[in-house]
């Protein structure tokens, strides 16, 4: 079958309009979602702590964990005497306003906007739910990263 020059043209103008319009939307998407990955290996140290109106660790009690450590490896996570060796993860992402808000904090607290992506990491142990503080945890970006335990918010920072 032999098209017509101008059916021809039409074609030709619907595959490059196409094609244009496919790179623009992979590059808007990309330009919006975040710019780091799930690297998390060393170490992280609580450098603050924030406390929620539901909190029910003492506060003296969530003090004493400034300074702590979490240390990921590659077969191996520990926060403070929690150990977990091959641990499996999973990862989600949503929006920081509403993960803010079922923790219970402001979301303008950590100068991030409601609408930003943020990476949510399922600690597994054994292949079985892990029941400890840094079970949960929410990258907000590459240097910071929080745990929601019993109300209250550790904010760690990656050790250079």
């Amino acid at each position: 079958m032999k098209l017509s020059f101008r059916t021809h043209r039409v074609m030709s103008y619907q595959r490059a309009t196409g094609a244009v319009i496919g790179l623009m939307l992979t590059l808007s998407l990309a330009a919006c979602g975040p710019t780091y990955g799930p690297e998390l290996r060393g170490e992280w140290k609580i450098k603050q702590i924030h406390t929620t109106a539901a909190a029910d660790l003492d506060s003296g009690r969530a003090l004493e964990w400034l300074g702590y450590s979490a240390y990921f490896e590659e077969r191996r996570i520990r926060f403070s005497k929690y150990d977990c060796r091959d641990p499996g993860m999973t990862t989600d992402w949503q929006q920081w306003g509403l993960v803010a808000n079922r923790i219970g904090v402001n979301p303008d607290l950590f100068g991030t906007r409601s609408d930003t992506p943020v990476q949510l990491l399922y600690i597994e142990c054994d292949g079985e739910d892990w029941f400890t503080p840094g079970a949960e945890l929410i990258r907000l970006d590459d240097e910071r990263l929080l745990m929601a335990y019993r109300g209250v918010i550790f904010e760690f920072r990656q050790e250079r």
